[in-house]
């Protein structure tokens, strides 16, 4: 598949808006693949609103650590410090991008990048240790889908 990628910036454009044109002789799998992901991108979120104390924040995605739930409320963890959002995991899971964010628990998705290592663990229990020194526990229903994502960008 040779693949030609022109960009054209112009001054009269929103400044949020993208037009992506793609041409092709025919329709194949891996065009409907780069389509799937570009609609991945653009319906993924980079901004979400965080409340600690009493005060509201605008937190960047990509800088938390992990999102998690407790006592029927929905957190996020950055910079050290809990902050309580009103999105629940399962909306999260459907807005943040898969490339970055991988469910771990019923209770926990966390940043692939805020990560220091899998803890596979002897017993059979694997932790995920953060580069801040907190953990998670994987559950064992998320384990074979966190392998499988570890073993797809690992080769």
């Amino acid at each position: 598949m040779n693949i030609n990628i022109e960009t054209n910036f112009l001054n009269n454009i929103e400044l949020d808006k993208i037009e992506i044109k793609i041409t092709a002789a025919k329709p194949s799998k891996e065009l409907s693949s780069i389509i799937n992901t570009i609609q991945n991108i653009s319906e993924k979120i980079n901004l979400i609103t965080a409340k600690r104390e009493n005060n509201v924040y605008v937190l960047n995605v990509n800088d938390i650590e992990k999102f998690y739930s407790k006592e029927k409320n929905t957190y996020c963890f950055y910079n050290n410090q809990e902050y309580k959002i009103k999105k629940r995991l399962y909306e999260l899971e459907n807005l943040l991008d898969s490339n970055l964010f991988l469910r771990i628990s019923n209770s926990c998705i966390i940043n692939i990048e805020k990560i220091d290592c899998f803890d596979m663990g002897i017993v059979g229990n694997t932790v995920v240790k953060f580069k801040d020194g907190t953990f998670e526990n994987v559950s064992k229903r998320k384990l074979s889908t966190v392998i499988q994502y570890l073993n797809e960008r690992c080769n």
